[in-house]
């Protein structure tokens, strides 16, 4: 990567090179000429419209930053996100970072005993959840020793159920707090968020990223989604995973970019009318929305009026290259595929704007990213010859552990690489294409 696009060029920094995210993307905008723009648009199941912008982030995520602090949490800890799509699961975010604690995203459709397995794991010291997965925890909490609050959103009032009187009302709490709060001084190897992986009823797998998985997420923004200041982008992604939080979080706030965020997980038919609607200039989806696209119906998108729509992005495993022509055809824009997994901390390969798209693949290293396929013997493939997919460790979004399990972190590495696991071959002009394996199709 040439030093004029070295993404750490891009970042504000804190005093004495310290890095941390909850600065770059919404106090570094809400401190500059970036105030008042908007950052926030979200859509609420009921159909509730709001908007927020890097001020408001900013003043909301230091009252929770010291509702934190007003129950002793502090640096280090840990803090469930058991929360759907609501503004308020992105401030909760930016405040748990802001004050040097870690992050562990749950899906809402987590099951209640793989969230206390995973609760009990991180030993997380509060859960902000919302009333009906509040209800779904049930008696696990009382399993929980290290859990010492629960704080509960409920969203506009939507519940008309009282909480457990041993819960924490979220508004209550905010109203007191106030709204200045300093940015710990966090550098970049500190943790920042553990994601969960791995199937359920298993042994927990929570993989760690520290603040500097920020860096890469701005190279992506910039390199991969081709995101501009004045887009209005949605990420269409599956909740709670590292893909949204760096193609759907820190990759556009970092630039400033508005985010618009959908409480509901849209079909196609519902992804087509929101972006008429709201004038969509950008999205990235999932390999699951994307295959929704190619079932459908031929005249579906005819009926739509996708002109604002620049691009598309697919994240996740390899999909057939009929799957991807498809999709292209029907919405009549460019779909680039790219591919990461937990321990990458993002998309590490993709079909890049400026790139030839080869349907199929997953796309180039990105910039600053060194991948191959080994043999058996952990040495380098020959072109077009089958292997395991490496990457040379280095890269900023890289894992920096497994939570409680380092024997396990370190046999990941082998002969200066990170051996991923995954099938792939790398033709000759170093397009990596992914095999097929269970889930991918």
């Amino acid at each position: 990567m040439s030093r004029q696009c070295d993404p750490h060029d891009e970042l504000d920094w804190l005093p004495d090179g310290g890095l941390n995210i909850s600065h770059e993307i919404v106090d570094r905008q809400a401190d500059g000429p970036g105030r008042n723009e908007t950052a926030l648009v979200w859509e609420g199941e009921l159909g509730e419209r709001e908007e927020y912008t890097f001020g408001d982030l900013k003043s909301l995520s230091n009252r929770f930053a010291n509702v934190l602090k007003s129950l002793g949490i502090g640096a280090g800890d840990r803090v469930c996100l058991y929360i759907g799509r609501l503004p308020e699961t992105y401030v909760a975010l930016v405040g748990i970072l802001k004050i040097g604690a870690v992050a562990v995203p749950q899906p809402p459709d987590v099951s209640p005993e793989t969230l206390r397995d995973r609760l009990k794991h991180s030993s997380a010291k509060v859960v902000v959840t919302q009333p009906a997965l509040r209800r779904r925890m049930g008696a696990t909490v009382y399993e929980l020793f290290d859990l010492q609050h629960i704080v509960v959103v409920n969203k506009n009032g939507r519940d008309p159920l009282p909480i457990d009187t041993a819960d924490l009302d979220y508004d209550q709490e905010m109203d007191k707090a106030a709204d200045d709060a300093p940015v710990e001084a966090t550098s970049q190897l500190d943790y920042a968020t553990i994601h969960y992986t791995g199937d359920p009823g298993l042994e927990p797998l929570g993989v760690v990223h520290s603040h500097e998985m920020l860096v890469q997420s701005v190279g992506t923004g910039r390199l991969m989604l081709g995101l501009r200041d004045d887009d209005l982008y949605w990420p269409a992604l599956r909740p709670a995973t590292v893909e949204e939080l760096s193609c759907g979080i820190l990759a556009p706030w970092s630039r400033g970019s508005t985010l618009f965020v959908s409480e509901t997980e849209p079909g196609a038919e519902r992804w087509l009318e929101t972006v008429q609607a709201r004038r969509i200039t950008l999205s990235c989806g999932d390999q699951l929305l994307l295959r929704l696209f190619s079932q459908c119906e031929e005249d579906l998108p005819g009926q739509f009026d996708l002109s604002g729509l620049r691009e598309m992005t697919g994240i996740g495993g390899p999909l057939p290259a009929e799957v991807e022509r498809r999709c292209e055809s029907l919405l009549e824009v460019p779909v680039r595929l790219g591919w990461g997994e937990p321990e990458t901390g993002g998309p590490v390969l993709g079909n890049l704007p400026g790139s030839e798209i080869r349907h199929g693949s997953s796309g180039l290293p990105l910039p600053g990213i060194e991948a191959v396929a080994l043999d058996g013997d952990l040495l380098e493939a020959a072109p077009e010859v089958e292997g395991v997919l490496a990457i040379r460790p280095g890269w900023p979004s890289m894992f920096r552990a497994y939570w409680n399990a380092a024997s396990l972190y370190n046999s990941r590495f082998g002969r200066g690489w990170y051996v991923t696991g995954r099938r792939a071959s790398i033709d000759r002009d170093g397009y990596v294409w992914l095999a097929s394996e269970k889930g991918d199709g």
